[in-house]
C-alpha cells in the first residue's frame, strides 16, 4: 500500500478505517509512505511499515544509456497525445529531469517488489500521485504481471486543483493502467471526458465511515454550527464569518482545523455580532472529533471550499444525522443535496446563504432532515459496505496489468 504518508503525521486520516478493514482480508500488508514526518500512529498488528529510497542520487550519463529509449518513448507520447504538449516543448529540459529522476525512482520500486511474491501480492496505490507516476514507469517494461489499483481523488485529476494546471506525463500514465478507481462520480465522468479511450478503466468506488453513533438531540437554545478544515485560502473559511455575520440567532460557532490564516480568521470573527459565539479549537484528531459528535448536540455543518472532491468531513457529519451544507462544486453535490441539507451556489451571497441556514435552523422538519441525513449516509458511504465491495471488486479480484 502506497500512501502520501500514512501512518505517520495528522493527514489521511480516513485511511485510519479503511486499514481495519484491509487488515481483515490480508495475511500482511506493507505501506510505503512517501513523507515520513510526524508521529506514527497505530496500525493492526499485521501492517508493516516500510521506508523508500525515492530522490536518492543517481549517476545521469549510466542512466540515460540503461533506459534511453525508454525515456524517449514516454516523453514522445506525451507530445503525441497531450493536449499540454506545449508545455513539454517550452519547459523541455524541467521535464526531462523530472522523467529522469523517476525513472531512477522506478529502478529501486522494480527491485523492492523482487522482494514479494508478486502471484499472491495485489499493490495499491491510495492516491495517483509520483508514487503512481513511478509505477507506471515499472509497468512500462511489462517483464511482469503487477496486480495494480489506485484510487483517484480530487486533487490526483482535476487540473483545476494542480497548481500548475496539469499533470506531468498523465496521458502516458492512462496508457498502462487499468485499474482506476475515483471516489466521486464527478471524478469519473471528469475522466472519462478527458480519457474517452480508457473508458473501461475507470470505475466508482466511494469512501465511507463507519457508525460511530447518532448525534445527541438539542437541550439548549442556542444553535451550534461546525466546520473543520484546514485554513488555508482554498477553504474560504472566511466567507463562514460572513454568513453569520446575517444570523440572527443564538449561534455558537465551532471550528475544528489549524493553519497559515488561523489568527486571520479569528481577527474577523470579533467583528461578529454578540448572538455569535465562537470556538477555535486548532488541531483536533479525527478520534475526538467522533466522540464529539456522540455528546454534543450539532445544528449544521458547513463546508465552503472552492474546490473539494467527496468531503470526508461531510461523510462524518452526516453518518450522526447531522445536517450539511456545502458548494455547488466538483464531488459536493453528490454528499450535499434536499436529503442532507444546503447546497449553496459556489459564489453565494452570504445574506442569502444565511437566510437559508436560519430556515433549516427553524424548520419544523429538521428532525426528518436529521433521519433523512443519516439514511444518505447509510445508503452511500457506510464504511462496512463501501469498504468490503472494493476489497472484493479491486483488491481480491485485480485483473493483473
Amino acid at each position: 500500500m502506497f500512501t502520501s504518508s500514512f501512518p505517520f503525521g495528522n493527514g489521511e486520516q480516513f485511511i485510519e478505517t479503511e486499514i481495519k478493514y484491509l487488515s481483515r482480508h490480508f495475511n500482511n500488508i506493507y505501506i510505503y509512505p512517501l513523507v515520513v514526518s510526524g508521529d506514527k500512529r497505530d496500525v493492526p498488528g499485521n501492517v508493516i511499515v516500510k521506508s523508500h529510497q525515492l530522490y536518492s542520487p543517481y549517476q545521469r550519463i549510466s542512466l540515460l544509456i540503461r533506459y534511453f529509449f525508454q525515456i524517449i518513448h514516454v516523453y514522445l507520447y506525451e507530445l503525441l497525445f497531450s493536449k499540454h504538449r506545449l508545455k513539454y516543448l517550452t519547459k523541455g529540459r524541467h521535464h526531462f529531469n523530472y522523467l529522469l529522476h523517476r525513472f531512477n525512482d522506478a529502478e529501486w520500486l522494480k527491485n523492492e517488489l523482487e522482494n514479494y511474491d508478486l502471484n499472491n501480492t495485489v499493490l495499491y496505490f491510495y492516491w495517483f500521485d509520483l508514487w503512481a507516476t513511478v509505477m507506471s514507469i515499472v509497468k512500462l517494461k511489462k517483464r511482469k504481471s503487477y496486480k495494480t489499483v489506485a484510487r483517484m481523488h480530487g486533487g490526483d485529476y482535476d487540473e483545476a486543483q494542480n497548481p500548475n494546471g496539469y499533470f506531468p506525463f498523465r496521458y502516458f500514465e492512462m496508457s498502462v493502467w487499468n485499474d482506476l478507481v475515483p471516489v466521486s462520480n464527478y471524478g469519473v465522468n471528469y475522466l472519462i471526458n478527458q480519457f474517452p479511450s480508457r473508458k473501461k478503466s475507470f470505475s466508482l468506488s466511494r469512501l465511507g465511515v463507519k457508525d460511530n453513533s447518532i448525534n445527541p438531540s438539542n437541550t439548549d437554545e442556542e444553535f451550534i454550527i461546525v466546520s473543520c478544515s484546514f485554513l488555508i485560502p482554498l477553504k474560504r473559511v472566511h466567507l463562514i464569518v460572513e454568513i453569520l455575520k446575517h444570523i440572527q440567532y443564538n449561534v455558537r460557532w465551532i471550528h475544528f482545523g489549524d493553519g497559515p490564516l488561523l489568527n486571520e480568521i479569528k481577527q474577523l470573527s470579533t467583528y461578529l455580532p454578540n448572538n455569535i459565539k465562537t470556538d477555535f479549537k486548532g488541531y483536533v484528531s479525527n478520534s475526538e472529533i467522533i466522540r464529539f459528535y456522540a455528546k454534543q448536540h450539532v445544528d449544521l455543518f458547513i463546508n465552503v471550499s472552492e474546490l473539494e472532491g467527496i468531503p470526508v468531513s461531510v461523510m462524518e457529519a452526516i453518518s450522526f444525522g447531522i445536517p450539511s451544507a456545502g458548494c455547488k462544486i466538483c464531488g459536493v453535490p453528490e454528499i450535499v443535496n434536499q436529503e442532507t441539507g444546503i447546497l449553496l451556489d459556489l459564489n453565494f451571497e452570504p445574506k442569502d446563504a444565511a437566510s437559508k441556514i436560519q430556515t433549516l435552523l427553524r424548520s419544523p422538519e429538521a428532525d426528518k432532515l436529521r433521519i433523512s441525513a443519516r439514511k444518505f449516509w447509510k445508503e452511500n458511504y457506510d464504511a462496512e459496505k463501501n469498504y468490503n465491495d472494493f476489497i472484493d471488486k479491486h483488491l481480491l479480484n485485480s485483473c493483473a496489468a
